[in-house]
């Protein structure tokens, strides 16, 4: 159980560092735009959320992915979880 949360917290760093490092970047502003346009009943969101709960929800969402990874067996129906994520 250690060892799993061990390697799901080293991938979780790498994972959401890559993920941060975009963002700040400005190189996912065009899909964020297009899935606000999908999503929102207006052209734009009617709510931004702060920067700091975004980053730390990628981190959150990128540990339970990478530990739900490491712990299952069935990888098949984990694969659709994280495609959704």
């Amino acid at each position: 159980m250690k060892r799993s949360i061990l390697a799901a917290l080293v991938i979780c760093v790498i994972v959401s560092g890559l993920v941060i490092a975009l963002h700040l970047s400005g190189l996912l502003m065009r899909a964020e735009l297009m899935s606000t346009a999908l999503l929102s009943s207006h052209s734009a969101a009617t709510k931004f959320v702060s920067e700091k709960f975004q980053y730390a929800l990628v981190i959150l969402l990128a540990f339970g992915v990478a530990w739900g990874a490491i712990a299952t067996t069935r990888r098949d129906r984990l694969g659709w979880l994280a495609a959704a994520l």
